[in-house]
């Protein structure tokens, strides 16, 4: 029998020598074709030491010119990733290819923030299936007119700006762009400074964008405990990530940055799916609160929503005493038929 101290290092030191064996085969792992170019990987870490964290797209240009290639490969841990830094490459590869090459890697990081409910992060599947159709109902070729006078609205506003102040070019640009997208995907008419939904989105795409990279440790070591890997404040940048948006199962909780009334919130739900009225009912407790988080499920999600931690239910449909229910709990409860 060991004593504890013992069996604690042994069972370390097997796990160390176990990793290690493991990234050693994988760093000699034999592929059918040659890679793309790329710096020389270490034995066992490979590009780890030399891997961009910041303006990774900086890096692998430079990389691509050094290596005369538009195609440049490197290895972290094992895990080899190919950058493709040319447009002629990458429609050949994307779109020529795309059911070779389109599908997206499993990404740890990226899975403990929360973020794989988004069609550009998924892997090809039922997942993505659905939600490539689902986008397809507003985002189709045959829908692009529809969108045309809020585009011609959103570029005259860009030039009354440049009129103005003509030396923030880039700065009405981006708000130009941010605010078409946020009123097409959100309804949401964006403020002309400091939006707070802008810089909602600003945050949570940096977060992800960062647990993405490639130099992300826990990203190698996915067979790791979260709370044990050798980055391990990993969790906590997944749980301030997560904090911006949590998705789980087959439903989603949203937790806006500020309260809003259900006046105002009823209001962006109506202009968002375009709805004359909504089916709402109260809470019993404090139907005038102001509310911060909301539980959304399509279709009928009294089963799912129901003894969720959220101000306000948004779904499809519920039962009577399913409504019931979830007010006798101190939830606010907004019905949009089968539009949602």
């Amino acid at each position: 029998m060991f004593d504890p101290p013992d069996a604690l290092t042994f069972t370390l030191w097997t796990l160390i020598l176990s990793t290690v064996v493991l990234l050693y085969r994988n760093s000699k792992r034999c592929y059918g074709f040659p890679l793309p170019p790329g710096p020389i990987p270490f034995p066992v870490i490979g590009n780890v030491l030399s891997a961009p964290t910041r303006t990774p797209w900086v890096t692998y240009a430079e990389w691509s010119r050094k290596y005369n290639s538009e195609l440049v490969s490197f290895t972290v841990f094992g895990q080899v990733y190919i950058v493709v830094n040319s447009l002629r490459a990458a429609k050949e590869i994307f779109e020529t290819r795309s059911a070779m090459y389109s599908s997206r890697p499993y990404m740890t990081m990226v899975d403990m923030i929360g973020w794989y409910f988004n069609l550009g992060l998924l892997p090809y599947g039922d997942a993505w299936r659905a939600r490539r159709r689902l986008l397809h109902l507003r985002l189709a070729a045959g829908r692009a007119p529809s969108y045309f006078p809020l585009q011609m609205q959103k570029s005259a506003e860009v030039v009354r700006k440049l009129y103005d102040d003509p030396d923030e070019v880039l700065s009405h640009m981006r708000v130009a762009v941010t605010s078409l997208t946020m009123e097409i995907a959100y309804g949401h008419e964006v403020a002309p400074k400091d939006d707070p939904f802008v810089a909602l989105a600003e945050e949570a795409v940096a977060a992800v964008s960062d647990a993405a990279l490639p130099g992300a440790i826990v990203n190698a070591f996915p067979f790791q405990n979260k709370d044990s890997h050798p980055g391990a404040d990993a969790e906590r940048v997944a749980k301030d990530a997560s904090g911006i948006i949590y998705v789980g199962g087959v439903g989603r909780i949203v937790i806006l940055r500020e309260k809003v009334s259900m006046s105002v919130l009823q209001e962006r739900i109506k202009r968002h799916l375009q709805l004359s009225h909504l089916q709402v009912a109260l809470s019993d407790a404090d139907p005038g609160r102001d509310v911060q988080s909301i539980a959304i499920c399509a279709g009928s999600g009294g089963s799912v929503l129901l003894g969720t931690d959220a101000d306000v239910y948004w779904t499809g449909e519920m039962s009577h005493h399913e409504v019931l229910a979830a007010v006798a709990a101190g939830k606010n409860v907004v019905l949009c038929k089968h539009f949602l």
